[in-house]
């Protein structure tokens, strides 16, 4: 099975943090937040995805350890 461990939630998770950093409320009063909640919706999709995708034996995570400092590295970026 392609994908599924968490029945694909990657996309739902995307599309829930996209909307809130959509949100016009937000971004009239905290522009920089809404600017980040977009920012990891992707970054965090692409990370579940490709958990996703190891935990359904799709793939294989080869390296936990680099995997999880490279993921990091994306959600941290610009801190």
């Amino acid at each position: 099975m392609s994908g599924g461990h968490w029945e694909y939630k990657h996309f739902t998770i995307r599309d829930y943090l996209l909307e809130v950093g959509e949100d016009t409320e937000l971004k009239v009063d905290m522009p920089t937040l809404a600017k980040e909640i977009k920012r990891l919706a992707n970054v965090l999709e692409k990370i579940i995805h490709d958990l996703d995708y190891h935990y359904s034996s799709d793939t294989i995570i080869n390296n936990f350890e680099l995997f999880e400092k490279r993921a990091l590295t994306k959600i941290h970026k610009n801190k």
